[in-house]
């Protein structure tokens, strides 16, 4: 699911960018919306195929590990990842009963990232960015290595970011796409200003600029050529530079 929504991302950047740019707003819009109901199927898909098979596909991943089974003094470490007996806390099958929602997190997350790409919303995510470091993420790392201390618990702290920014960017997407239907600015208000105005102002003492600069040369009178008048041509070059 993660990799389809990395596509889908791709897709937001291209052609959304270019939708902004060219003021189609209310195309923008529907393709922005069609883009996240398609990161919710991918979120849904990657639950619904990893819950149910959580266990066999974390034995499937964790097979190199069965070797520590062969030897008394690693039976410990096998132990630990694959449990003991009954109890399965704290292990790898465990920690895949949350790598799923996890991972529709981190799709989601994407998407929506990828539609204030195309607002050329920068500001806003970064902002938004280092309030989930203090407020989410440094707080859950530490509930999740203090409390729970388990690496289901350190997984969850890992992603819970990633949602949090995922709902946080969808709200202010639809803030934009309403802002954008209604005229009013926005970042990519000034993106437009800025990709319009001139390219090289006027510089130097006399006013110059990058298209004037050098020696000023004459259009050629290509039309008064001979066929033979190779000579001639050339002479008409240096004597339009001065030399």
């Amino acid at each position: 699911g993660t990799s389809w929504a990395l596509g889908v991302g791709y897709a937001i950047r291209l052609v959304g960018a270019g939708l902004v740019g060219g003021q189609q707003y209310f195309a923008f819009g529907m393709f922005v919306h069609s883009m996240t109901a398609c990161g919710l199927a991918f979120a849904v898909l990657t639950v619904g195929t990893v819950i149910p098979w959580r266990r066999a596909v974390a034995f499937g991943y964790g097979s190199q590990a069965c070797q520590f089974a062969s030897d008394t003094n690693c039976l410990p470490i096998y132990a630990g990842m694959f449990g003991e007996g009954d109890s399965i806390t704290n292990t790898l099958q465990a920690s895949f009963g949350v790598f799923a929602p996890a991972a529709g997190s981190y799709s989601l997350f994407m998407i929506t990232k990828a539609g204030l790409y195309a607002c050329f919303d920068f500001a806003f995510m970064a902002w938004w960015s280092v309030a989930a470091l203090f407020v989410v993420f440094l707080p859950g790392i530490l509930v999740a290595s203090q409390v729970y201390k388990t690496a289901a618990a350190l997984y969850v702290a890992m992603y819970l970011p990633m949602l949090f920014l995922a709902i946080v960017f969808y709200i202010k997407l639809l803030v934009n796409l309403r802002r954008m239907n209604a005229g009013q600015p926005g970042p990519w208000k000034e993106r437009a200003r800025a990709m319009t105005a001139p390219n090289v102002p006027p510089f130097g003492a006399r006013n110059q600029t990058w298209s004037n600069v050098g020696v000023s040369q004459p259009p050629r009178e290509y039309s008064s050529m001979q066929p033979d008048g190779s000579t001639a041509l050339l002479a008409t070059e240096l004597s339009s530079a001065r030399i």
